[in-house]
């Protein structure tokens, strides 16, 4: 979460499906309901996790998040296959448009987008996520199409919101975005705010 409040994959992939803003199942019992109601779904948790999985629901909701995390660390899910991946084996040629905005994302003089948008320490390097994924307080505007008392003062406190967090200086702090996608992953910034690039 671009929030911090997940420490990995696994915490990230078990909010979902229990949160009332986006599938809002009543708890992990009806979400392991649903797991069970599929027999193909029970024989891959057995073989992966084990007979002894279905024992209780904390155990298999936990299975769940582990088999969704193993999904996003796996290839299928970054596949790394771009334009800019070609581009950087030497299968395809940037257009000239392309080029310039290559050339302008890693210009420390114009842009210096990639300060924040690289994890690797130079350019053009492969599986890049174009985000350093650290933890970054910009002064996005507040979104007034949240539900809340937008317009009201409402201070999104970002980071701070974790209750791990205990330092002032993460107050309104957001996770840098990858940007692989972007053009297509509208709206933008943590709250939405910007509905388009």
């Amino acid at each position: 979460f671009l929030d911090g409040r997940a420490p990995d994959l696994e915490a990230q992939a078990a909010e979902p499906p229990l949160n009332p803003r986006e599938m809002a199942m009543p708890g992990k019992a009806a979400v392991v309901d649903r797991i069970r109601a599929n027999p193909d779904y029970i024989g891959r948790f057995e073989a992966a996790f084990g007979t002894e999985v279905f024992e209780s629901d904390d155990a298999a909701y936990a299975a769940f998040a582990r088999a969704i995390a193993a999904f996003e660390r796996g290839p299928q899910f970054a596949t790394f296959d771009s334009k800019y991946d070609r581009y950087l084996k030497g299968e395809y040629t940037l257009t000239d448009q392309e080029e310039l905005g290559r050339l302008l994302f890693f210009s420390r003089q114009f842009t210096n987008c990639s300060l924040c948008h690289r994890l690797q320490p130079a350019p053009g390097y492969a599986e890049e996520t174009f985000s350093n994924y650290e933890f970054h307080n910009i002064g996005v505007p507040a979104n007034p199409l949240l539900p809340g008392p937008a317009g009201t003062g409402l201070v999104d406190r970002g980071l701070m919101q974790n209750p791990a967090a205990n330092d002032a200086r993460h107050d309104g702090q957001f996770r840098t975005p990858g940007l692989r996608n972007v053009a297509v992953t509208a709206p933008y910034m943590h709250n939405g705010v910007f509905a388009e690039l």
